[in-house]
């Protein structure tokens, strides 16, 4: 099943440029990551605030992601740049992979 989340956070005031370089660099390191299957970056109403979209044939895949040499080097980048204000991710599970009963219960 695959592994998917969302990460939204905000970054610092002045390191729009930093950030922007190094999610550019991010997107064409997933794009070249056999593990990745989706990877998407969007900015909310305030230029500040971002979300990230970010699908992986597995949680394995994922780790892989973030640990890699290249793509290691691009996440520190990016969190040199988040806002103190915070950093929330949500995993999701494709409806799916739930049995009914679970749906429910929830």
């Amino acid at each position: 099943m695959s592994f998917i989340y969302t990460a939204r956070l905000t970054i610092r005031p002045g390191t729009e440029e930093a950030f922007h370089a190094a999610v550019k660099d991010m997107i064409a390191a997933a794009a070249a990551d056999p593990g990745t299957l989706d990877y998407k970056v969007f900015t909310l109403e305030n230029p500040r605030q971002f979300v990230f979209y970010e699908s992986y044939v597995d949680q394995a895949a994922d780790e892989a992601h973030r640990n890699d040499p290249v793509s290691g080097e691009i996440v520190q980048r990016m969190v040199a740049c988040i806002d103190d204000s915070g950093f929330a991710l949500e995993h999701w599970t494709p409806v799916a992979a739930l049995s009914t009963a679970a749906i429910l219960a929830k």
